[in-house]
């Protein structure tokens, strides 16, 4: 049987140990392993700045495992660059940036820890990656990372007793720098008081300022709001009492134009046809007549009260025809009137009260004027023929 060829071969020392990874899917396998086994931190990455430490850790993780799933999605054969890049993935985050491998001795002395108190264990994980607090419950944590660092715990345990001496000297030493970094932090702790104190007075100046000029432009707004609704509604009520006289000229100066296009047609016949008649009659029955021989005066008088009548008859027509384009026009003006004036009413003092007096007596005055007074016989032609 062949042998099975290796995708890589990684090796992580005391961080993990030798690697031999055959397959994505088993790369997969380990990185999804090593991304669950930490969770048991994240209940405490709220604490003592734990947080950023546990990004920090899951951030080369996650790195990895984001590429190996992508590519164990693909079909096919892996390209080599990317087995390659996976590869560079692993040794940078293990290697070169030293993140806790579940296998290393770091990684077993927290799971110790993890069993006695698991809040101090999370603290020790965040002081193996640099974090330091004051507080005394992660001091404590902290200080069993020290211990395990300078090599007085391991997986043995050793007595205290056998390692007082070489801790006492330890202590000795770090207890200066320790009385330093406590006295820097109080320094620090206190800037960062006044400082905040500063900015919250300041952020309480701002928000007065903010509220009372928002106080203000809110109460214009309100004023603003009711004057205009105010407007409108009186414009409303207004708007109402003329309403209907906008439909009513508006369908009357409709009526007037359909009326006059069907009376132009009428009107041009009655013309057309009382010519022709007074056209026949002179024709035939002034035949054989002339200078010599005068018609008869019946008949003469028959074509003169022809003539009466057609233009009695054209007369009254023409009067007809313009009283009507009068009163079309009358309705049109009536009925632009009456929306200018609704309109002057949207505007705030725009007219006076006695100007809106004018204007009513001007809209519902009668519409007299125009329609034909006068429709008797033309007596002019009668009483000459009659006084011969």
């Amino acid at each position: 049987m062949a042998k099975r060829k290796a995708l890589f071969t990684v090796d992580l020392g005391n961080n993990g140990g030798r690697k031999i990874f055959y397959s994505i899917e088993k790369i997969k396998e380990w990185i999804d392993y090593e991304h669950q086994y930490w969770n048991w931190i994240s209940p405490y990455n709220r604490e003592h700045n734990v947080l950023k430490y546990y990004n920090h850790h899951f951030q080369h993780i996650n790195q990895i495992r984001q590429l190996v799933h992508l590519l164990n999605q693909q079909e096919g054969e892996v390209e080599e660059n990317k087995i390659n890049e996976v590869q560079s993935l692993i040794v940078n985050a293990y290697k070169n940036n030293n993140i806790i491998h579940s296998k290393s001795i770091k990684a077993l002395y927290l799971e110790k820890l993890r069993k006695k108190n698991e809040r101090y264990a999370a603290y020790t994980f965040s002081y193996f990656y640099g974090n330091r607090q004051n507080h005394i419950d992660f001091i404590l944590a902290a200080f069993d990372g020290l211990l395990f660092e300078k090599g007085y715990r391991d997986l043995n345990l050793r007595t205290n007793k056998e390692l007082a001496h070489e801790l006492i000297e330890d202590l000795k030493e770090s207890k200066s720098e320790a009385e330093g970094l406590l006295e820097q932090s109080v320094l620090e702790s206190t800037d960062i008081v006044e400082r905040l104190e500063i900015i919250l007075e300041k952020y309480k100046e701002d928000f007065s300022t903010q509220l009372k000029s928002q106080n203000d432009e809110f109460g214009k707004l309100v004023q603003t709001t009711s004057e205009s609704l105010s407007n409108i509604e009186a414009v409303y009520d207004k708007k109402l009492a003329v309403q209907s006289s906008v439909r009513y000229w508006k369908a009357k100066a409709k009526s007037h134009k359909d009326f006059l296009d069907k009376f132009y047609w009428i009107f041009g016949s009655i013309i057309s046809v009382s010519a022709l008649i007074i056209f026949l009659q002179i024709k035939y029955l002034f035949k054989g007549y002339g200078v010599d021989t005068p018609p008869p005066y019946w008949l003469a008088a028959i074509v003169i009260l022809t003539m009466a009548v057609a233009i009695w008859l054209v007369r009254v027509l023409a009067k007809i025809m313009l009283s009507n384009i009068h009163l079309r026009t009358d309705a049109d003006e009536r009925r632009v009137m009456i929306l200018t004036y609704l309109s002057l009413l949207r505007r705030e003092n725009a007219i006076t009260e006695e100007d809106r007096k004018v204007i009513l007596q001007t809209l519902f005055r009668p519409s007299a004027t125009g329609i034909i007074k006068d429709d008797n016989l033309p007596t002019f032609l009668w009483d000459k023929f009659t006084s011969t």
